[in-house]
């Protein structure tokens, strides 16, 4: 190696900085989980929006190369993931991995562990319904003439 710091970790290094996640997500005060939590599903549930608009907004393209329209309407799902990375917001999907990290090494209890499994999926699960029920269906988002076009075709039979 010529000097250069390469920006990585090893395993140990790896786990270390996962386990200091889990310490710091069950430091968390109530409130702050449950809000970043509730934003967290409202993300990802935005992520899950925008890929339906796009495959279903071009019923042209999804029939003649159907793969095609799902690989494009798939480049779209992950800005849910980003908006959460970027905002410093809770998914439940990463707490399961960070606390049990951070419980298996003693770091933080098992009440720390259940008290984040439990808020964050509940408000996961409220966040994306909220987005859902009031964003989604209450504006009629999905309700535009390509996507009622794409709806009203027959599917093949499997």
């Amino acid at each position: 190696m010529d000097g250069h710091k390469v920006d990585s970790h090893n395993p140990p290094e790896t786990v270390h900085l996962i386990v200091q996640a889990g310490v710091a997500k069950a430091k968390l005060p109530w409130l702050d989980l449950t809000v970043k939590s509730f934003f967290g599903g409202f993300f990802i549930a935005l992520g899950g929006l925008i890929d339906l608009v796009v495959a279903g907004g071009s019923p042209s393209l999804r029939a003649s190369n159907p793969a095609l329209a799902t690989v494009i309407a798939g480049f779209f799902f992950p800005t849910g993931f980003v908006l959460i990375l970027l905002t410093n917001m809770e998914l439940a999907t990463s707490n399961f991995f960070t606390m049990t990290a951070s419980t298996l090494a003693r770091k933080t209890t098992l009440y720390d562990l259940a008290k984040n499994w439990i808020v964050s999926y509940i408000f996961n699960v409220a966040g994306a319904l909220f987005f859902a029920g009031i964003l989604a269906w209450w504006s009629d988002a999905l309700n535009t003439d390509a996507q009622t076009a794409s709806r009203q075709q027959p599917h093949d039979k499997l």
